[in-house]
């Protein structure tokens, strides 16, 4: 069991974590609380950015942005929105570093794999990243696409300014969408 908790123990509580959002994602209450967040105006937009990100709260999030579209205009709506996504981005980012993507190049470098990512097709260390860029424009889980950017060592401030521009580029085709269709 000590093993289990020293070496997996960042995987295990990321597990954990999803049970969690499904959980809450499942609870009536919860959901009917972040359906209000609308009356909060920008800070409902905040909330509604930070939501996002994750496979489990994004329709509950798009909901509360298409009802924000109606109140905000959706280019300020955008901007609040995407710092709320970047600084769940950036925790997300975190978190990989510290535990997850760590443990990965621990892993790659016990198995005498000293180059790492070195053994890749020449074009895969632009695809990859490029990959996990597309996938946090998308709104697809930014978790695999923040996993492929950690793998690859990416600086913190770069992150947060790539997924700032990604996640408002997003967020504002959505709202902007949203605000003159619905």
């Amino acid at each position: 069991m000590k093993f289990l908790q020293h070496h997996y123990k960042g995987p295990l509580y990321f597990l954990c974590g999803i049970g969690f959002a499904f959980f809450l994602s499942q609870n009536s209450l919860f959901e009917s609380f972040l359906l209000h967040l609308k009356t909060f105006g920008y800070i409902g937009a905040f909330i509604a950015g930070m939501l996002f990100v994750s496979t489990f709260t994004i329709a509950t999030s798009v909901l509360i942005l298409i009802k924000l579209s109606h109140i905000l205009p959706p280019l300020q709506l955008s901007i609040v929105a995407a710092i709320g996504a970047t600084i769940a981005n950036y925790l997300i980012f975190h978190f990989m570093n510290k535990k997850i993507t760590y443990h990965f190049h621990k892993y790659l470098k016990k198995h005498k794999t000293k180059h790492g990512f070195a053994h890749l097709h020449k074009h895969a260390h632009f695809f990859l990243p490029f990959l996990g860029a597309l996938i946090i424009a998308s709104p697809l889980p930014d978790e695999i696409g923040i996993f492929l950017l950690s793998l690859f060592k990416m600086r913190a401030h770069q992150f947060v300014a790539m997924s700032f521009v990604l996640k408002f580029v997003g967020i504002f085709l959505v709202v902007s969408g949203l605000h003159y269709t619905v």
